[in-house]
Order: C-alpha cells, then sequence, then structure tokens
C-alpha cells in the first residue's frame, strides 16, 4: 500500500499485514437518496446532501423507525445512508422517484390510525434561512421499468421508506460514553476517545460504534448489505466482523488484526502474530484471495 511505501524502514509497523494488505468494505449500493438522518433528544430530521431538509416530508414516515433503531443507547446522532421506498406486495425497493411518495402515503397512513409522533410535526417552522422540501413533488408509484405502478386491490400498508444506513458522524449524550466503550478494543490501550464529531476516526472505529448503536428494524432501518475483505484474504459479514460474532485469533478479534490504527500503535500487539497468520501464503497468494473474494460478491449480486 501506499502507507508502507511511506513508513521509514525501521518502524516497526512496517510491511505488516494491517498495512500491505489494507482490509476494506465492499458495500452494495442502493439506488436511493443519499440522506443525513439529525437526531437530537427523540427528534429525528433528514437533510439531503445538497443541504435541503425533507424533515417534513420523511420524519413522520421514518421517525419512530429511527427511534427504535438507537434506543438501546441515549443518545443523539448523525448517522448517513440511503432513503429508499419499499415494496411489501414484490418484497423489493420500488424504483427510484417514488420516495417521496411513500413518505406521503405513510404520514396520512399515520394520522388516520392515530400513530403520529408530535416530535415529527411542524420541524423547522420557526427555523429561517433554509431550504426546506415541505410538499411531495411526485405523487405516483413508479414500477420496475420506471412506469406508473398500478396500485388496485394494495393499500398504504404496502408501501414505506426504508433507511439504509452505512455511516455515522456524530455521537453525543448520556449514553455517548457507553456506546463508545464497546469498541474501546479499536483504540490504542491509554487513547482518549471524545465523543461528538467521529469524522477523525477511521472507518473500522466508526463502523464498530455504527454496528453497535444500531438495532435493525427489518425493512424499515437497516444495516447497508456489506462484507469486509481481511488481510488476511479471507471475508466476512460485515455484522459478524464487527459486532465480534467470529471466533478470536489468539486472542483478538479479526477486527483488531485488521486496524491499521492498531497497528500503527507502539506496543498493540496486533502485529506479532503476522507470521502464524500468514499460513504459508506468499503476499501474492493473499491478494489473490482478496480478489477472489470480491469477484464472488459481484457476481451474488
Amino acid at each position: 500500500s501506499q502507507l508502507d511505501k511511506a513508513l521509514p524502514a525501521d518502524f516497526p509497523a512496517k510491511s505488516c499485514m494491517a498495512i500491505k494488505h489494507p482490509a476494506f468494505l465492499c458495500d452494495i449500493k442502493m439506488d436511493g437518496e443519499r440522506d443525513l438522518i439529525h437526531v437530537r433528544r427523540g427528534v429525528v430530521t433528514v437533510q439531503s446532501r445538497n443541504g435541503t431538509w425533507y424533515s417534513p416530508l420523511y420524519s413522520p414516515a421514518i421517525g419512530p423507525a429511527i427511534r427504535a433503531a438507537i434506543a438501546g443507547y441515549d443518545v443523539d446522532v448523525i448517522l448517513d445512508g440511503e432513503m429508499i421506498a419499499w415494496d411489501n406486495s414484490e418484497n423489493k425497493p420500488i424504483s427510484f422517484g417514488s420516495n417521496r411518495a411513500v413518505a406521503e402515503m405513510n404520514r396520512n397512513q399515520r394520522v388516520r390510525d392515530g400513530t403520529l409522533d408530535e416530535r415529527d410535526v411542524d420541524l423547522h417552522r420557526n427555523e429561517t434561512g433554509i431550504n426546506v422540501m415541505t410538499l411531495a413533488k411526485a405523487k405516483r408509484l413508479q414500477g420496475s421499468f420506471g412506469d406508473s405502478k398500478n396500485l388496485e386491490g394494495l393499500s398504504d400498508c404496502d408501501y414505506w421508506l426504508q433507511y439504509v444506513v452505512f455511516d455515522i458522524l456524530y455521537v453525543d449524550g448520556p449514553g455517548a460514553k457507553d456506546l463508545i466503550s464497546k469498541s474501546r478494543h479499536l483504540f490504542a490501550k491509554d487513547e482518549l476517545i471524545p465523543t461528538g464529531s467521529l469524522i477523525n476516526m477511521d472507518c473500522m472505529q466508526r463502523k464498530s460504534i455504527l454496528y453497535n448503536l444500531i438495532r435493525p428494524q427489518p425493512k424499515v432501518v437497516e444495516h447497508i448489505r456489506s462484507i469486509v475483505v481481511r488481510s488476511d484474504g479471507s471475508n466476512m459479514d460485515a455484522a459478524d466482523y464487527f459486532l465480534g460474532r467470529c471466533n478470536s485469533e489468539y486472542g483478538k478479534t479479526p477486527c483488531e488484526f485488521d486496524s491499521i490504527h492498531l497497528a500503527m500503535c507502539d506496543g498493540s500487539g496486533t502485529t506479532k502474530f503476522d507470521g502464524r497468520r500468514m499460513r504459508g501464503m506468499t503476499h501474492e497468494d493473499i491478494e489473490i484471495r482478496r480478489t477472489l473474494a470480491l469477484e464472488q460478491l459481484y457476481k451474488e449480486i
């Protein structure tokens, strides 16, 4: 890797497996709207990447599920992900372009059945200087090939918004330290772990925090489908990897062994097992295994 080349020749971790063969994530990209979800004291707001706030439209539909997904910790967060519309009758996402219509259907359904949460209503009312989307511009559902979908015989309950989350950018609040402590093994022994913005943490640290936070709400709030291709050439499901639902290696989790951050920390102890972890493979063998793992994922899509 470029990092390996840039390190001094006498650097302790130079050419270790974590640096020479960096682990990487393979996410299955969803065809949806890229949205940031802010949760502050239970109030859920939704912001597009271009700065437009979709909260009045999306929060009544997705807000309750977001609160349920993070209910294990008393935290304020900013999540990054894709908003898509789900078709229960076909058990798959609706083609891109139906989100606003589905959000309006969900909101109207909550009004009718009395489940509309007051926290999801009248958001941004007194805020000025921001761009707020308040009405659904597209009030039709699209079929698999972009054509209008026949709604005859179907109800509003057949469609809902789904938020597919792939990153966490911020965490604070009374439960933030307890949440982050679940990922303590990915930080140096004496390292002070801040709350608030997480953007300066490495990807593995943020992903570990995210997986420990989110309790998936089936087909409504889900982690993006991901696999991790590891520094030893093996691969595994991202949830198993980041939650430690796998066998330890020499007393450490796979995530610890693949961490460049820990490898760079003198005395972390993650590089001394590299010889045994190679299992007689050459570095070229490892790269071949990593390539085959990626090809297999492409075949499964």
